[in-house]
């Protein structure tokens, strides 16, 4: 189910804006003055599927529809005798179903008791009072339920609702949302019990760049792990397949030296990409003629290391463009990628850089790239908040070229909210101008 238009009714109890989505090009862009409502729209889609409720609730309106592009209608409404209560319609194939009442959700006595739990197993929430949090990274002030009913998945509480109808269940499952909001430089470590109780206040937030450096070397290792055990399984049953191998199916001695040569510019293209070792390059050449003894032998070959290969194509196509786009605007310094290491930057001058050693803009450069090449799934909703925020005019001016080529790569759509001419360009066809309410 993908999102078509996006509407809000009365917002902050004045604005009402319609956002039909553009569905050829993926990329749909809003603008308009502060404070007319683009971060709290993204915000609304965000919260509805991602479970964070009390973002609604807590956000001003009058309806908040979703049109979907099967003729479907998710509405959802504030309550006009309980605030903090919500009225969803679901309307679909000319059924309208029965409205879910969303009720606030209440904290159980049993529960009071564990308050602690939540600083140590929720590091970006510092406590601030009684019952109050503030979330470090959004600045958004929490109560224990809302807190509860946001990240009740990390405290292992179970707080969906027995009421929940199975349609509103399958639709929040339907449509993967990924926000990357205003504050991405700084994120929160990923720790597992019991290590998360020792974990100290003062070091609760980490550089992003620091912690998806990490990231992409434990996903490159995770490939090579995968790539060993695929190697393992079909060195052992190498005879047995060579045996059954049908001389049929046999290249010709000129198939046989193009399918090499492929592989060998596969393998280059992994070393290049981090993905392999250069020390692991073998001449594998054959000389002369290639007699029908060995043809076999080849061909099964050949078989085995695509299957081997495949493993790495997708991680391939994503790190080659993030280290295009990065290398094409940074200046003086150029990004590699390791196993060990995760990213590695190298100045004009031949020294090592880290990446919490970046500028502002380059650091918001790096993790916007990353956040939409590797931490999404395919044919997700993507919502930036001002993507050119530390960006230089020129960065801007090369945002949506950059976007277009990731969301084909990574089948991704997206809505951002800008202000910046220099990011829209001449693409004003791609724009939703949200407007001040009619006199």
């Amino acid at each position: 189910m993908r999102i078509v238009k996006v509407s809000i009714i009365k917002l902050f109890g004045m604005f009402d804006h319609i956002v039909p989505l553009n569905m050829d090009e993926r990329l749909t862009i809003i603008h308009g003055p502060n404070g007319f409502g683009k971060t709290a729209l993204l915000k609304l889609i965000h919260g509805l599927f991602e479970r964070r409720f009390a973002v609604i609730r807590n956000i001003p309106f009058k309806q908040f529809i979703i049109d979907f592009e099967n003729n479907c209608r998710l509405l959802i409404e504030h309550d006009k005798e309980k605030e903090k209560q919500l009225k969803i319609n679901f309307v679909h194939d000319g059924i309208k179903e029965q409205p879910y009442i969303l009720k606030e959700f209440k904290v159980p006595d049993e529960l009071r008791h564990n308050i602690e739990d939540v600083e140590f197993e929720i590091p970006e929430l510092d406590r601030v009072g009684p019952d109050r949090w503030v979330d470090t990274i959004s600045g958004e002030i929490l109560t224990l339920s809302e807190v509860l009913e946001n990240y009740g998945d990390i405290l292992q509480i179970p707080i969906k609702s027995k009421s929940e109808p199975d349609w509103f269940t399958q639709i929040l499952l339907d449509v993967p949302v990924h926000f990357i909001e205003t504050q991405r430089l700084l994120t929160i470590p990923v720790l597992a019990p019991p290590y998360r109780r020792r974990h100290r206040r003062g070091s609760r937030l980490i550089s992003a760049v620091a912690k998806y450096s990490n990231e992409l070397s434990t996903a490159i290792q995770s490939k090579l792990a995968e790539s060993a055990t695929l190697s393992q399984s079909l060195d052992r049953t190498f005879p047995a397949r060579l045996v059954k191998h049908k001389p049929s199916s046999d290249l010709t001695e000129e198939q046989l030296r193009i399918k090499l040569n492929e592989l060998e510019e596969k393998r280059s293209r992994l070393m290049e990409a981090g993905l392999l070792e250069r020390v692991q390059e073998i001449d594998i050449e054959v000389p002369g003629e290639i007699d029908e003894t060995k043809k076999p032998v080849l061909s099964v070959y050949i078989e085995d290391a695509k299957e081997k290969l495949s493993i790495f194509d997708e991680i391939t196509n994503k790190i080659e463009l993030m280290k295009n786009i990065i290398n094409d605007h940074f200046k003086f310094k150029t990004l590699s990628i390791s196993k060990e290491q995760g990213f590695i930057f190298i100045n004009s001058l031949g020294n090592p850089l880290s990446p919490t050693d970046l500028s502002s803009g380059e650091q918001h450069e790096l993790v916007l790239l990353y956040e939409l090449l590797f931490k999404v799934k395919p044919w997700s909703l993507i919502l930036i908040d001002e993507p050119e925020l530390s960006l230089h005019i020129a960065w801007q001016e090369q945002v949506l070229n950059d976007l277009e080529k990731i969301t084909k790569l990574a089948d991704l759509y997206v809505i951002m909210a800008t202000h910046s001419p220099q990011i829209i360009h001449d693409r004003w066809d791609l724009t939703v101008e949200l407007k001040e309410p009619q006199k």
